[in-house]
């Protein structure tokens, strides 16, 4: 059987809680739903990864554990909302509202380490990282994403948050939902 796998980092309880209530927010607001509903709220995916045989979970789960017991905690910035529509390309998704995060030489590197180890085992589903945490989508209408950017675009917002661990999750197909599988933390360290 093949799945999806995906590693994210998640906010700390409180900068958590702060973008959770903005997605039931938006949710609200626009009639959007889909992301308020998944069971694993507001994270930044650090790697996706598609046709993963799940006969390889464990070596997969290896391979990021040996990662995380290297990686130190780090500071992540989620800062002002932004939006991206991708029609071109007959998603099912096509229309998105995140927080941007900013550049951070960690979160790359983590990033890079993470897909070399990972694509022996399935497809990489991007192909460029581009961090962030994504507020709406799945069943945003056209309509409602473009009334969304325009009430939103100047709505200020800015968080620092410390990471401490990475999240795994699997998408069966024909499940429908995300399966938590692992929570890994990093090396840890008195200082951030």
């Amino acid at each position: 059987m093949k799945i999806e796998v995906s590693a994210s980092i998640m906010p700390d309880e409180k900068v958590k809680n702060e973008i959770w209530n903005l997605m039931k927010r938006i949710s609200k607001r626009y009639n959007t739903y889909h992301d308020v509903r998944k069971r694993f709220g507001p994270h930044v995916t650090v790697i996706g990864f598609e046709n993963v045989d799940y006969k390889n979970l464990k070596n997969v789960v290896s391979e990021i554990k040996l990662v995380c017991e290297q990686t130190r905690p780090f500071i992540v910035k989620a800062s002002n909302i932004d939006f991206f529509a991708n029609e071109k390309q007959k998603l099912r998704t096509p229309y998105t509202i995140f927080l941007k995060v900013a550049k951070n030489a960690s979160l790359a590197k983590l990033n890079r380490i993470l897909e070399k180890k990972i694509r022996k085992y399935g497809k990489s589903k991007s192909k460029h990282f581009t961090p962030h945490v994504t507020l709406a989508h799945g069943d945003l209408t056209k309509e409602n994403f473009l009334k969304a950017k325009k009430d939103l675009r100047n709505l200020q917002y800015s968080k620092n948050f410390v990471t401490r661990y990475l999240k795994i999750m699997i998408f069966r197909e024909g499940n429908r939902k995300w399966e938590h599988v692992r929570t890994i933390n990093f090396l840890s360290d008195k200082k951030v």
